[in-house]
C-alpha cells in the first residue's frame, strides 16, 4: 500500500499531466518498471481515476503476482469504486501471501462490513487488532491522505472515526470543526 507521504509528494507536483507523460514515457521504454507503474497508479488514484489505477495495478500483478502490498492496494481501489466482491477477493489474496498484515485485515473488515457480512467483518477487525493494528492511527492516516488529495469530506469522516476510537484531543476536535465548516456544501436559500 502506498504510504500517505506519496500523496503529499503528488500534491506538490506542479503539473500532474506532465508527470503522467514522463511516467508513461519511462514505461514505454520498460513496461516492467514496477516503481514507475506504482507511481503512475498512485497519481491516477490521487486524481480520482481509480479505474485507470486498477488497470495499472493489475498490470503490476501480471509482472509480480506475489506482491501482497499491490494486491492489498488493488483491494482498496476496488473498495473505493464500490466493487466489494473484488475488494474482498484481492484482500484475501493479499492476506494469503502476507497473513501478518494487520492493515489488510482492517481493509477486509471494511469491505465485509459494506457487504453486510457482519460476522466476517468482526473476525477481520479482530485479526487486525490481534496483529497490533492501531485503529486510531489507521483512521488518522486515511484522514491525512484524503486531506492531501483535497477530499475534505472523506477526511472529515476519517477524523470523526479516529475521534470515536482514540484520544479526544483538542487539536483533533478543532480539525473536525474546521473541516465541518469547509468540507460541507453550503445551503442556498431562496
Amino acid at each position: 500500500m502506498p504510504k500517505t507521504s506519496i500523496f503529499r509528494k503528488i500534491s506538490k507536483i506542479a503539473d500532474l499531466n506532465v508527470e503522467i507523460w514522463k511516467l508513461n514515457k519511462i514505461i514505454s521504454r520498460n513496461s516492467s518498471n514496477i516503481e514507475a507503474l506504482k507511481e503512475l497508479g498512485a497519481i491516477y488514484h490521487y486524481i480520482h481515476e481509480d479505474r485507470i489505477a486498477i488497470r495499472i495495478y493489475e498490470k503490476i500483478l501480471q509482472i509480480d503476482p506475489k506482491d501482497s502490498d499491490v494486491r492489498a492496494y488493488l483491494g482498496y481501489l476496488y473498495y473505493e469504486i464500490g466493487n466489494m466482491q473484488k475488494s474482498v477477493e484481492e484482500l484475501n489474496s493479499s492476506l494469503d501471501l502476507n497473513p501478518k498484515n494487520s492493515f489488510g485485515y482492517f481493509l477486509l473488515g471494511n469491505s465485509y462490513s459494506r457487504l453486510g457480512l457482519v460476522k466476517e467483518a468482526v473476525r477481520s477487525y479482530d485479526m487486525a487488532l490481534l496483529l497490533g493494528l492501531d485503529v486510531y492511527r489507521a483512521h488518522m492516516d486515511f484522514a491525512s491522505k484524503f486531506e492531501d488529495m483535497n477530499r475534505k469530506h472523506r477526511a472529515l469522516l476519517e477524523y470523526k472515526s479516529a475521534y470515536e476510537v482514540g484520544p479526544k484531543s483538542r487539536n483533533l476536535m478543532l480539525k473536525i470543526r474546521e473541516l465541518e465548516l469547509n468540507a460541507m456544501p453550503t445551503k442556498i436559500r431562496i
